[in-house]
């Protein structure tokens, strides 16, 4: 065991192999801000067992083996990833304050309804990694200060109307490497501040006319490596403000007149091998067809900040 007092800042390492349960029973703990609790063999996390640690901000129980949360500690971050969750009870997480939550790489394969209600400041949650084959309409209900989710590497193949309900502030929503096959109409229509839409490496082969109605702020659309073969007209209607849209190694052959309407006017699209009505689309190279804002600044492939945001969100608690 290691420990560090020093003002504010207080870190406390705990990484003995072989412990089973988490219990802080020190006496000098009282300005804890900090703890980790990494690589060992808990199995079981209740608030109780940090319940003397008034001022903990941080907790990380990576790489355990947990399988029951009931955690009502008033954190602000709570790191559970590679553990053996496998179900997340309503009511499992009782703490208003916490911000940020990772659970990547667990068994978790379905979303109870208001799982998460009772944790209302949440503005980050990571559930890459899992299971889950489905998200059950008000999944993430209360969750109003929410700006970031992942949901990349699962094996979600559907995704029910209304399981985005009630997240108003959601600005970056991360789907790649699932199963989706199909985009339900106005599936995101309850996300009216999104910005940045990851729908890549899926097997999205259609997409519904109005799939992406009432996103007026989405600046970043990410289709790559899906089966689409056909856009037709009104599945990119109203993004006015799209600044990037990638569809780069589908299997696209024609592309409706009016597909595009509404689009920004200085939006560009090139592609290959792809027949049109009135829109002409420039060779660039095989298996891509990129559309990219040319006022945009930072015009690029992977340009967007809250997309780079997102991604940087994801690695870092993968490798926690």
């Amino acid at each position: 065991m290691w420990a560090r007092l020093s003002g504010v800042l207080v870190l406390l390492v705990l990484v003995a192999a072989g412990q089973t349960e988490a219990a802080c029973d020190c006496t000098d703990t009282t300005c804890l801000q900090h703890l980790t609790l990494a690589s060992n063999n808990i199995i079981r996390f209740t608030s109780g067992a940090v319940s003397n640690l008034p001022q903990l901000q941080t907790l990380m129980l990576t790489n355990n083996r947990i399988s029951f949360i009931l955690a009502s500690v008033p954190l602000q971050t709570l790191t559970l990833s590679s553990n053996e969750i496998s179900y997340i009870y309503s009511g499992a997480f009782t703490n208003p304050q916490l911000q940020t939550l990772t659970l990547s790489n667990n068994e978790i394969d379905y979303i109870n309804n208001g799982a998460f209600s009772n944790i209302t400041q949440l503005q980050n949650l990571i559930l890459s990694s899992n299971e889950i084959t489905y998200i059950e309409s008000d999944a993430f209900s209360n969750l109003t200060q929410l700006q970031n989710m992942i949901l990349t590497m699962n094996k979600i193949s559907y995704i029910n109307s209304g399981a985005f309900a009630n997240l108003p502030q959601v600005k970056s929503l991360i789907l790649s490497v699932n199963e989706i096959t199909y985009i339900e109409t106005e599936v995101f229509a309850d996300l009216p501040q999104l910005q940045n839409l990851t729908l890549s490496e899926n097997e999205i082969s259609f997409i519904n006319p109005a799939a992406f109605a009432n996103l007026l702020q989405l600046q970043n659309l990410f289709l790559t490596s899906n089966n689409i073969t056909y856009i037709n007209p009104g599945a990119f209607a109203n993004l006015t403000q799209l600044q990037q849209l990638n569809v780069r190694s589908n299997r696209i052959t024609f592309i409706e007149p009016g597909a595009f309407a509404n689009l920004p006017t200085k939006l560009q699209c090139k592609g290959r091998n792809i027949k049109t009505g009135p829109l002409r689309l420039k060779d660039i190279k095989s298996g891509t067809f990129i559309c990219t804002d040319t006022d945009a600044s930072t015009a690029s492939t992977f340009h967007a900040p809250m997309f780079l945001l997102s991604v940087a969100l994801l690695l870092k608690f993968l490798l926690m």
